[in-house]
């Protein structure tokens, strides 16, 4: 069986799966109709579906005489909520002209690279797909986990309250895993039909996180076009080939790439500012729910959760300073070919590479610092001073 070498494949069909893919997926007219009014009838769903967990935490925040049971709900809400605004930031941005682009860009890129009948080039992209297809399952493990056992622990806690019903004859309310605001429903009557469109709109939410690591995928594979590009360099053609049109090509190459990670720095920088200040704000509180949580089942669940927003961060760290770092080496790569074995204009236009390589290609967080894995290891940092600041009050 040969190996996985798509890059985007795993996200893709995540994205086809939750309705947000808007690329292009078949030529069918037909199947494109049904798929768009598939990916209406989800957009409507969650829609409903966050609005009313929003509402649900305003109309608690304005209560007077909240019970500790309550303010702790509210408190968790709010959790989930600073979690669903990043991804609909990102569910939103993934959907825009600019990202389709360049995902239409890094697809046929990736065909050209497959193309190749070069062992090395295939091997050096063939690593950075394994890394990002890991990336991408931790992330779906980890969501896969927590919800599972929300949905095991709610399972149990509604069973509990079921028999304590039965022999006090009382009408308890169950309790369901995402607290939602149904204006003048009867929580009783309708139970089994809120249940299940709170489970559904779940479901599809941590789907839906899944998807959006779309971005993380193209940012992963700029670093592997730029370590491609550099084997290209080392192998170039000497004698008796056409080397001017080799290098005209390398050149137009390396232009492409500077102007790719121009375009996907530039659309993804503000959402990365505010992913980075929501991450560590969300490590904090879901460290938090962690020590004060009583069901073992749910310490676990919500462990590995803070565990994928720390491998997430590390991982979107490190793709971003391998690009810096990746986009140096063109220099390095282009010195260690066969230049001198070159006329001079072909070299002249090597030491125009060389000298377009010396000014790093970067990632950045808004209009501001570098996106390194030194910045996502000060995430962490912050994360950790709001547990502490926020453990403080407790006591």
């Amino acid at each position: 069986m040969a190996p996985n070498r798509e890059i985007l494949n795993f996200p893709k069909c995540i994205m086809v799966v939750v309705g947000v893919w808007r690329n292009h997926l078949t030529s069918n007219s037909i199947l494109r109709k049904l798929y768009f009014f598939y990916s209406l009838c989800i957009h409507i769903y969650m829609v409903l579906f966050i609005s009313s967990m929003f509402t649900w935490v305003a109309v608690g925040l304005t209560g007077v005489n909240n019970s500790a049971e309550k303010k702790d709900k509210i408190s968790l809400n709010i959790t989930y909520l600073i979690t669903i605004f990043t991804i609909m930031l990102k569910v939103v941005l993934c959907q825009t002209k600019n990202i389709r682009r360049i995902i239409t860009f890094v697809q046929e890129e990736e065909k050209k690279i497959n193309a190749s009948e070069d062992p090395e080039i295939l091997e050096t992209h063939l690593e950075q797909v394994k890394f990002c297809t890991n990336v991408n399952v931790i992330h779906f493990i980890c969501h896969l986990i927590l919800f599972v056992f929300a949905v095991v622990e709610n399972i149990v806690t509604r069973l509990s309250i079921e028999r304590h019903n039965k022999a006090y004859n009382e009408t308890l309310i169950k309790p369901v895993i995402y607290e939602l605001y149904y204006h003048n429903v009867d929580p009783v009557k309708y139970e089994t039909l809120l249940l299940a469109f709170d489970d559904i709109g779940g479901t599809f939410l941590n789907t839906i996180s899944v998807s959006t690591n779309i971005i993380l995928s193209c940012v992963i594979f700029m670093s592997s076009m730029l370590k491609v590009l550099q084997t290209k360099f080392r192998k170039m053609m000497v004698q008796g080939e056409d080397v001017m049109s080799k290098l005209k090509k390398l050149a137009k190459e390396h232009r492409q790439l500077i102007s790719f990670v121009e375009d996907l720095n530039e659309s993804i920088k503000y959402l990365i500012m505010i992913e980075y200040t929501t991450i560590s704000l969300n490590i904090a509180l879901v460290t938090l729910r962690i020590i004060k949580e009583k069901s073992y089942l749910m310490r676990i669940g919500r462990l590995f959760y803070c565990s994928f927003l720390v491998v997430y961060i590390l991982a979107l760290g490190w793709s971003s300073n391998e690009i810096k770092m990746q986009s140096i080496a063109i220099g390095d790569a282009i010195y260690e070919s066969s230049w001198y074995e070159h006329d001079k204009p072909a070299q002249k236009m090597l030491l125009v590479m060389m000298m377009r390589s010396q000014k790093p290609l970067t990632m950045t967080k808004g209009p501001f610092d570098e996106m390194t894995l030194q910045s996502s290891l000060m995430v962490l940092k912050a994360a950790y001073t709001y547990v502490t600041i926020m453990t403080q009050k407790q006591i």
